[in-house]
């Protein structure tokens, strides 16, 4: 048997890492369409030099958003939550979320598009004008009686 005293790796000088920052980025279906950079500023707890004493500081943490990314997709920052002398940072994780669109909502790999037309275009026919995320113009005909 080897006793370690608290020197060892379950003793006082152990260090732990804090549990992890979740924290949701709301993005546009335009921003998921087309992918853009996101730049998030934060402030975290820093060790000064001296490793005893710490000071705020800002960064900024830049996302790259991908075409197409699903929401609930995770981005995982390491180790750039707080310092302390006896901790290891925690690793900041945000969540993508959609933003409300006045017309769209998104199901899945889908774009589903709402149309409020009155009874009577309802029972005799209409075209519904859609403006699409990439700036076309649909046409589509309502030929059938539609609930």
């Amino acid at each position: 048997e080897i006793s370690l005293g608290f020197g060892g790796p379950q003793g006082r000088g152990a260090k732990k890492q804090d549990p992890h920052i979740e924290k949701d980025l709301y993005l546009s279906l335009e921003d998921l369409f087309h992918g853009c950079l996101k730049k998030i500023k934060i402030s975290r707890r820093t060790m000064n030099e001296d490793g005893h004493t710490s000071s705020i500081k800002d960064k900024i943490l830049t996302i790259q958003v991908k075409q197409g990314w699903k929401l609930g997709t995770k981005i995982t920052f390491p180790k750039e939550g707080d310092q302390g002398p006896n901790n290891i940072p925690s690793d900041i994780i945000f969540v993508l979320k959609e933003k409300p669109h006045k017309f769209f909502c998104r199901e899945e790999n889908d774009l589903i598009f709402c149309a409020p037309i009155s009874l009577a275009k309802a029972l005799t026919g209409h075209t519904v004008q859609i403006e699409t995320l990439d700036g076309r113009f649909l046409s589509i005909p309502i030929n059938d009686i539609v609930q």
